[in-house]
Protein backbone atom coordinates (compact mmCIF):
# COMPACT_ATOMS: atom_id res chain seq x y z
CA UNK A 1 0.00 0.00 0.00
CA UNK A 2 1.25 3.99 -0.72
CA UNK A 3 0.35 6.55 1.77
CA UNK A 4 -0.27 9.80 -0.10
CA UNK A 5 1.04 13.41 1.62
CA UNK A 6 -1.82 14.70 3.25
CA UNK A 7 -2.03 17.50 0.71
CA UNK A 8 -3.22 14.74 -1.61
CA UNK A 9 -5.08 12.35 -0.04
CA UNK A 10 -8.70 13.80 -0.76
CA UNK A 11 -7.32 14.74 -4.15
CA UNK A 12 -9.36 12.37 -7.01
CA UNK A 13 -6.44 10.17 -8.84
CA UNK A 14 -7.81 11.30 -11.81
CA UNK A 15 -7.19 15.04 -11.40
CA UNK A 16 -3.66 14.34 -9.78
CA UNK A 17 -2.94 12.73 -13.18
CA UNK A 18 -3.92 15.48 -15.48
CA UNK A 19 -1.86 17.95 -13.56
CA UNK A 20 1.20 15.92 -13.51
CA UNK A 21 1.27 15.61 -17.11
CA UNK A 22 0.63 19.42 -17.12
CA UNK A 23 3.63 20.19 -14.92
CA UNK A 24 5.45 17.85 -17.51
CA UNK A 25 4.64 19.67 -20.54
CA UNK A 26 4.58 22.79 -18.95
CA UNK A 27 8.55 21.87 -18.06
CA UNK A 28 9.43 20.72 -22.02
CA UNK A 29 11.39 23.03 -23.39
CA UNK A 30 10.95 21.52 -26.96
CA UNK A 31 7.35 21.91 -26.63
CA UNK A 32 7.16 25.35 -25.06
CA UNK A 33 9.87 26.47 -28.20
CA UNK A 34 7.38 25.45 -30.32
CA UNK A 35 4.36 27.31 -28.77
CA UNK A 36 2.66 30.89 -29.24
CA UNK A 37 4.12 32.57 -26.13
CA UNK A 38 0.57 33.32 -24.73
CA UNK A 39 -0.38 29.62 -24.70
CA UNK A 40 3.03 28.68 -22.62
CA UNK A 41 1.71 31.08 -20.21
CA UNK A 42 -1.72 29.70 -20.30
CA UNK A 43 0.16 26.20 -19.81
CA UNK A 44 2.09 27.45 -17.10
CA UNK A 45 -0.31 28.80 -14.84
CA UNK A 46 -2.41 25.40 -15.82
CA UNK A 47 0.91 23.22 -13.74
CA UNK A 48 1.16 25.83 -10.94
CA UNK A 49 -2.13 26.77 -9.67
CA UNK A 50 -1.21 27.99 -6.49
CA UNK A 51 0.75 30.67 -8.03
CA UNK A 52 -2.15 32.51 -9.71
CA UNK A 53 -4.12 32.37 -6.92
CA UNK A 54 -0.95 34.18 -5.09
CA UNK A 55 -1.55 36.95 -7.73
CA UNK A 56 -4.55 37.79 -7.14
CA UNK A 57 -3.53 38.99 -3.27
CA UNK A 58 -0.69 40.99 -4.15
CA UNK A 59 -0.69 41.83 -0.35
CA UNK A 60 0.98 38.29 0.14
CA UNK A 61 3.74 38.95 -1.68
CA UNK A 62 4.55 42.50 -0.54
CA UNK A 63 3.77 44.12 2.10
CA UNK A 64 1.77 47.65 2.43
CA UNK A 65 3.40 48.71 5.51
CA UNK A 66 6.97 49.45 3.02
CA UNK A 67 4.98 50.72 0.18
CA UNK A 68 2.69 53.20 2.74
CA UNK A 69 6.47 53.88 4.23
CA UNK A 70 7.36 55.18 1.44
CA UNK A 71 4.45 57.53 0.68
CA UNK A 72 4.39 58.46 4.09
CA UNK A 73 7.98 59.83 3.49
CA UNK A 74 7.31 61.20 0.46
CA UNK A 75 4.20 63.13 1.92
CA UNK A 76 5.79 64.15 4.93
CA UNK A 77 9.91 64.80 4.48
CA UNK A 78 10.06 66.00 0.83
CA UNK A 79 6.75 67.79 0.49
CA UNK A 80 5.82 70.99 2.49
CA UNK A 81 5.83 70.51 5.73
CA UNK A 82 2.36 73.07 5.93
CA UNK A 83 0.24 70.05 4.40
CA UNK A 84 -1.64 67.32 6.36
CA UNK A 85 -0.94 63.98 5.49
CA UNK A 86 -1.59 61.92 2.92
CA UNK A 87 -0.71 58.96 4.55
CA UNK A 88 -2.11 55.25 3.90
CA UNK A 89 -3.02 54.54 7.02
CA UNK A 90 -4.91 56.16 9.73
CA UNK A 91 -3.17 59.41 11.27
CA UNK A 92 -4.82 61.80 13.06
CA UNK A 93 -4.51 65.31 11.36
CA UNK A 94 -3.24 66.98 14.43
CA UNK A 95 -0.03 64.09 14.62
CA UNK A 96 0.63 64.41 11.10
CA UNK A 97 1.08 67.91 11.22
CA UNK A 98 3.99 67.05 13.49
CA UNK A 99 5.45 64.24 12.01
CA UNK A 100 8.27 63.28 12.03
CA UNK A 101 9.98 65.62 14.18
CA UNK A 102 7.77 64.22 16.79
CA UNK A 103 7.64 60.69 17.51
CA UNK A 104 3.89 59.33 18.61
CA UNK A 105 3.97 58.34 22.11
CA UNK A 106 0.29 57.77 24.15
CA UNK A 107 2.38 56.45 27.40
CA UNK A 108 5.65 57.87 27.84
CA UNK A 109 4.44 61.19 29.56
CA UNK A 110 3.52 58.69 32.64
CA UNK A 111 7.04 57.78 33.14
CA UNK A 112 7.56 61.27 34.48
CA UNK A 113 5.89 62.23 37.67
CA UNK A 114 4.81 66.31 37.58
CA UNK A 115 6.11 67.79 41.33
CA UNK A 116 5.95 71.61 40.58
CA UNK A 117 4.44 74.21 38.23
CA UNK A 118 7.72 75.92 36.98
CA UNK A 119 6.06 78.60 34.98
CA UNK A 120 3.78 79.52 31.92
CA UNK A 121 4.05 80.54 28.16
CA UNK A 122 2.67 81.09 25.10
CA UNK A 123 1.36 77.94 24.45
CA UNK A 124 1.84 75.52 27.72
CA UNK A 125 3.56 75.02 30.95
CA UNK A 126 6.40 74.35 32.08
CA UNK A 127 6.79 71.56 34.74
CA UNK A 128 9.55 70.14 37.15
CA UNK A 129 9.16 66.58 36.72
CA UNK A 130 11.18 63.09 38.14
CA UNK A 131 11.67 60.20 36.54
CA UNK A 132 9.76 56.99 38.25
CA UNK A 133 11.35 54.38 36.12
CA UNK A 134 14.94 54.53 35.77
CA UNK A 135 17.60 57.14 37.62
CA UNK A 136 15.30 59.09 39.96
CA UNK A 137 16.18 62.71 38.61
CA UNK A 138 14.57 65.82 38.14
CA UNK A 139 13.93 67.18 34.72
CA UNK A 140 11.83 70.35 33.17
CA UNK A 141 9.17 69.43 31.19
CA UNK A 142 7.01 71.53 28.88
CA UNK A 143 3.61 70.48 27.89
CA UNK A 144 2.24 72.34 24.49
CA UNK A 145 -1.17 72.29 23.83
CA UNK A 146 -1.57 71.33 20.10
CA UNK A 147 -4.92 73.41 20.10
CA UNK A 148 -2.73 76.90 21.23
CA UNK A 149 0.07 75.94 18.54
CA UNK A 150 -2.62 75.70 15.80
CA UNK A 151 -4.56 78.36 16.64
CA UNK A 152 -1.54 80.90 17.13
CA UNK A 153 0.34 79.23 13.81
CA UNK A 154 3.18 77.86 15.64
CA UNK A 155 3.89 74.71 13.98
CA UNK A 156 6.75 75.88 12.37
CA UNK A 157 7.98 77.94 14.94
CA UNK A 158 7.79 75.18 17.04
CA UNK A 159 10.00 72.75 14.72
CA UNK A 160 12.50 75.60 14.68
CA UNK A 161 12.90 75.65 18.24
CA UNK A 162 13.46 71.91 18.88
CA UNK A 163 15.87 71.66 15.78
CA UNK A 164 18.19 74.79 17.31
CA UNK A 165 18.17 73.39 21.02
CA UNK A 166 19.58 69.82 20.03
CA UNK A 167 22.15 71.59 17.41
CA UNK A 168 23.01 73.95 20.12
CA UNK A 169 22.36 72.36 23.17
CA UNK A 170 25.93 71.01 23.89
CA UNK A 171 27.58 74.29 24.31
CA UNK A 172 28.04 74.91 28.47
CA UNK A 173 26.00 78.15 28.40
CA UNK A 174 22.43 76.77 26.80
CA UNK A 175 20.23 74.82 28.12
CA UNK A 176 19.57 71.56 25.27
CA UNK A 177 16.63 69.70 24.11
CA UNK A 178 16.96 66.02 25.56
CA UNK A 179 13.73 64.29 24.53
CA UNK A 180 10.34 65.19 22.54
CA UNK A 181 7.41 63.31 21.45
CA UNK A 182 3.26 64.13 21.34
CA UNK A 183 0.56 62.51 22.15
CA UNK A 184 -3.12 63.05 20.66
CA UNK A 185 -3.67 66.53 22.32
CA UNK A 186 0.09 67.49 23.30
CA UNK A 187 3.66 68.20 22.71
CA UNK A 188 6.30 67.49 25.54
CA UNK A 189 9.95 68.99 25.55
CA UNK A 190 11.89 67.05 28.26
CA UNK A 191 15.32 69.76 29.37
CA UNK A 192 17.28 69.28 32.08
CA UNK A 193 16.25 70.75 35.37
CA UNK A 194 18.45 73.65 37.37
CA UNK A 195 17.31 74.49 40.77
CA UNK A 196 18.88 77.60 41.43
CA UNK A 197 16.19 79.54 39.42
CA UNK A 198 16.49 82.65 37.39
CA UNK A 199 18.72 85.16 37.45
CA UNK A 200 17.15 87.62 38.90
CA UNK A 201 15.28 85.30 41.61
CA UNK A 202 18.42 84.30 42.82
CA UNK A 203 20.69 86.98 42.89
CA UNK A 204 19.72 91.15 43.63
CA UNK A 205 22.86 92.96 43.97
CA UNK A 206 25.93 92.28 41.19
CA UNK A 207 29.24 93.50 41.26
CA UNK A 208 31.09 94.98 38.36
CA UNK A 209 33.28 91.44 38.36
CA UNK A 210 30.04 89.55 38.47
CA UNK A 211 28.30 91.57 35.93
CA UNK A 212 31.66 91.43 33.43
CA UNK A 213 31.30 87.52 34.19
CA UNK A 214 27.75 87.24 32.75
CA UNK A 215 28.07 89.31 30.23
CA UNK A 216 31.12 87.24 28.82
CA UNK A 217 29.39 84.36 29.29
CA UNK A 218 26.22 85.89 27.33
CA UNK A 219 28.52 86.99 25.04
CA UNK A 220 29.99 83.89 24.47
CA UNK A 221 26.60 82.29 23.77
CA UNK A 222 25.40 84.87 21.11
CA UNK A 223 28.12 85.04 19.25
CA UNK A 224 27.79 81.15 19.33
CA UNK A 225 23.96 81.48 17.80
CA UNK A 226 25.06 83.81 14.99
CA UNK A 227 28.23 82.08 14.10
CA UNK A 228 25.46 78.81 13.84
CA UNK A 229 23.16 80.89 11.83
CA UNK A 230 20.70 81.21 14.63
CA UNK A 231 19.30 84.65 15.65
CA UNK A 232 17.33 84.58 19.10
CA UNK A 233 15.80 87.34 19.62
CA UNK A 234 14.28 86.64 23.60
CA UNK A 235 17.10 87.69 25.37
CA UNK A 236 15.78 88.87 28.85
CA UNK A 237 16.39 87.81 32.71
CA UNK A 238 13.29 85.02 32.45
CA UNK A 239 15.32 83.32 30.23
CA UNK A 240 18.36 82.97 32.49
CA UNK A 241 19.36 79.93 34.29
CA UNK A 242 21.90 79.58 37.10
CA UNK A 243 23.31 76.17 37.58
CA UNK A 244 24.76 74.27 40.49
CA UNK A 245 27.73 76.44 40.24
CA UNK A 246 26.33 79.31 39.27
CA UNK A 247 26.83 79.86 36.07
CA UNK A 248 24.32 81.23 33.49
CA UNK A 249 22.18 78.79 31.41
CA UNK A 250 19.93 80.41 28.32
CA UNK A 251 16.98 78.93 27.70
CA UNK A 252 13.61 79.29 25.98
CA UNK A 253 14.27 79.00 22.03
CA UNK A 254 10.57 79.61 21.42
CA UNK A 255 11.42 82.90 19.31
CA UNK A 256 14.35 82.08 17.78
CA UNK A 257 14.69 81.67 14.25
CA UNK A 258 17.34 80.60 11.04
CA UNK A 259 18.66 83.16 9.62
CA UNK A 260 22.35 83.12 7.91
CA UNK A 261 24.88 86.59 8.78
CA UNK A 262 24.16 89.24 6.56
CA UNK A 263 20.32 88.64 5.79
CA UNK A 264 17.47 90.48 7.84
CA UNK A 265 14.20 89.51 8.84
CA UNK A 266 10.98 91.78 9.83
CA UNK A 267 8.99 89.65 12.41
CA UNK A 268 7.91 92.14 15.14
CA UNK A 269 8.73 90.30 18.46
CA UNK A 270 10.25 89.88 21.93
CA UNK A 271 10.25 91.96 24.94
CA UNK A 272 9.51 95.80 24.74
CA UNK A 273 12.20 96.85 26.92
CA UNK A 274 14.80 94.59 24.99
CA UNK A 275 13.57 95.43 21.86
CA UNK A 276 16.10 97.29 19.28
CA UNK A 277 15.40 100.82 18.02
CA UNK A 278 15.08 99.45 14.38
CA UNK A 279 12.73 96.38 15.40
CA UNK A 280 10.48 98.79 17.03
CA UNK A 281 10.07 100.84 14.17
CA UNK A 282 9.01 97.99 12.27
CA UNK A 283 12.77 97.97 9.79
CA UNK A 284 14.27 95.27 8.84
CA UNK A 285 16.64 93.54 11.55
CA UNK A 286 19.69 91.39 12.16
CA UNK A 287 21.76 89.96 14.49
CA UNK A 288 22.55 93.08 16.07
CA UNK A 289 19.23 93.36 18.29
CA UNK A 290 20.60 90.38 20.33
CA UNK A 291 23.68 92.57 21.08
CA UNK A 292 21.15 95.21 21.99
CA UNK A 293 19.34 93.21 24.41
CA UNK A 294 22.62 92.40 26.28
CA UNK A 295 23.57 95.91 26.67
CA UNK A 296 19.86 96.40 28.61
CA UNK A 297 20.67 93.49 30.57
CA UNK A 298 24.04 94.16 31.74
CA UNK A 299 22.60 97.90 32.43
CA UNK A 300 20.17 96.17 34.68
CA UNK A 301 22.05 93.89 36.45
CA UNK A 302 25.06 96.94 37.21
CA UNK A 303 22.49 99.41 37.76
CA UNK A 304 19.67 97.95 38.77
CA UNK A 305 17.35 99.63 36.29
CA UNK A 306 16.66 99.78 32.48
CA UNK A 307 18.46 102.29 30.47
CA UNK A 308 16.75 105.52 30.18
CA UNK A 309 15.13 104.81 26.53
CA UNK A 310 11.82 105.19 25.94
CA UNK A 311 10.36 103.00 23.79
CA UNK A 312 6.74 104.72 22.45
CA UNK A 313 8.86 107.34 20.98
CA UNK A 314 9.80 104.86 18.66
CA UNK A 315 6.15 102.51 18.68
CA UNK A 316 4.45 105.81 17.88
Amino acid sequence: SVQLPSDQRAEPLGLRLYRQAIRRLADSDWLRGRLPPSVAHLLREAANPSRRRARRHPCRIRPISRISRRRWHQSTVAGDGGQLLKSCWPVRQTEGLFLPLFPVDERRQHRYDRETHLGDGAFGRVYRVRDTEHTGSHYALKLLRKSNILDGDGVRQLQDEVSIQRLCGHHPFIVGCLDFWQNRTHIFLLSSYYGNGELFQRLKYFTAELTRLYVAELAIALDFLHNAGIIYRDLKSENLLLDDRFHLKLIDFGLSRWLSVGSYTRTFCGTIQYMAPELLRGDPYGHAVDWWALGVLACRMYTGQYPNVDAMQYLS
